[in-house]
């Protein structure tokens, strides 16, 4: 089967989505699927692919980017895939692949990433509530329909769907695929916490993240500050920052409450190096507005941390499983945190197994494998 990706980006400071398609085209190169993606943003470097695999639509000129797309509208016309494969939906590039796709009569799938969530529209301003609203109606709606299989990766993505008869016989839900190393993780009596080779100085509560407001990072932080946690308990914010002045709002608000040396702020850790962030921390926590759903809630509770986190994550059984649910919003944060600082040893241990067992079983590619094999052909 030959299959193409398209997707604005591959860069690993883009989250969860770029992360998601570059699991998922490994998958594929893992069934001898031949398997190509056309990236349209801004290029990026990539190593983690060839440059047979990896190919960028937009140039420096804009000549040369409209060159490279009808050469691939072309190269769908002349039926050189099966398939092609895209992920999102406010581009406009995506319409015009998505109209050559009808008029050539190739199949074309599409996973809309939390995009649509209503959680994360009503996040957004007014102006550009109205601008999507818009294009909804006039490009979006019409890639849906004509799509041969819509995915989403989670409960909350489907329900919104659920009133739309013509799409919602479209909705197959399948989870994302996780990165194999966060399957190897053993938990034993005396590495649960930590590493067992070691005394923590301190009890890390761990948010991951671009660092954004609905990610809900002033609410943890306001969480942190009023929930009366002895001085052994530290909140560090690891992540990618793409907004100067957002992150100008934390530092003035950390310095404000006294915070700088309890509440850290560090760069984004990627690759094989995230395994040793998740293991250093006592919890998870990721308190975001919308996600569908949050991979680094699942990345932590794969090697055994307790998450706490929104039901607007995507994850609503977590709290069966070891987690804790909480609201957004400081006073329901910093409830959270408290409830955390007061188990027992065999309380936390019980849930480091619980939500780890969860996890390994809920992501499982023996479970996740079948299901992508059939999307495209069933």
């Amino acid at each position: 089967m030959k299959i193409i990706h398209v997707v604005e980006s591959l860069a690993s400071a883009g989250g969860g989505l770029p992360a998601a398609v570059k699991s998922l085209i490994k998958l594929q190169q893992s069934f001898n699927y031949k398997v190509i993606c056309a990236v349209t943003g801004l290029a990026t470097p990539n190593n983690e692919f060839d440059k047979n695999t990896v190919f960028n639509l937009r140039d420096s000129s804009i000549l040369s980017s409209i060159f490279n797309l009808n050469k691939l509208c072309l190269s769908i016309k002349r039926h050189h895939y099966d398939f092609v494969h895209i992920h999102g939906v406010w581009n406009l590039t995506y319409l015009v692949i998505c109209i050559t796709c009808r008029l050539a009569g190739v199949k074309y799938v599409v996973t809309t990433h939390g995009q649509l969530l209503s959680t994360i529209l009503e996040s957004d301003s007014i102006q550009k509530r109205l601008k999507k609203k818009i294009y909804y109606q006039l490009f979006a709606r019409q890639i849906l329909q004509g799509a041969f299989k819509i995915h989403v990766s989670s409960e909350n993505e489907r329900s919104e769907f659920s009133l739309n008869k013509i799409l919602s016989k479209k909705i197959v839900l399948i989870p994302h695929i996780m990165d194999d190393i966060f399957f190897d993780i053993k938990l034993d009596r005396d590495s649960s916490h930590f590493h067992a080779d070691k005394t923590p100085e301190f009890k890390d509560i761990l948010f991951v993240g671009r660092l954004d407001v609905r990610k809900g990072i002033l609410d943890l932080i306001d969480g942190f500050a009023s929930s009366g946690l002895s001085l052994d308990w530290r909140l560090r914010i690891v992540g990618p920052n793409s907004d100067p002045d957002f992150m100008k709002l934390m530092l003035r608000k950390i310095s404000s409450i006294g915070m700088v040396e309890r509440i850290l702020i560090e760069k984004p850790i990627y690759g094989d190096l995230r395994i040793d962030l998740y293991l250093s921390c006592y919890v998870f926590c990721l308190p975001s507005y919308s996600e569908a759903p949050g991979l680094v809630n699942i990345e932590a509770a794969l090697v055994g941390r307790p998450v706490i986190t929104t039901p607007y994550t995507g994850l609503l059984d977590i709290k069966e499983f070891g987690g804790v649910l909480c609201d957004t919003g400081q006073e329901s944060i910093g409830l959270a945190l408290r409830e955390v600082a007061s188990w027992t040893e065999n309380e936390y241990f019980s849930r480091s197994k619980r939500i780890q067992s969860w996890a390994k079983s809920e992501f499982s590619l023996d479970i996740i494998l079948p299901r992508w094999k059939k999307f495209y052909t069933q």
